[in-house]
């Protein structure tokens, strides 16, 4: 039996995301992009620490309605400029 890191259903768990390199974060937006097992897409509104460098998203009632694989990552906006946080997979188990 694999270790799950969610199960379908959980809400109120923060999924967090390291953001490398060395753009100054300061004054941007943040969304984490959800990768289902199906295929769907998601993006969602997430919140940036600019002085920490990591993405943060609070998973809500809905989200995790799948077992399986899932890909997050995060995308970060500072006017034009986009950056990356790392890409992180989330094994989701069907019941706790």
């Amino acid at each position: 039996m694999p270790a799950y890191d969610r199960y379908t259903g959980d809400v109120d768990e923060t999924l967090a995301l390291a953001v490398s390199g060395t753009l100054d974060l300061t004054g941007g937006t943040a969304t984490v992009q959800i990768k289902k097992p199906d295929g769907v897409l998601l993006s969602k509104a997430a919140v940036l620490d600019a002085a920490a460098r990591t993405v943060s998203y609070v998973w809500i009632a809905g989200d995790l309605d799948q077992g399986g694989r899932w890909r997050a990552w995060g995308k970060v906006t500072i006017g034009a400029l986009v950056a990356h946080a790392d890409p992180v997979d989330v094994l989701v188990g069907w019941v706790r």
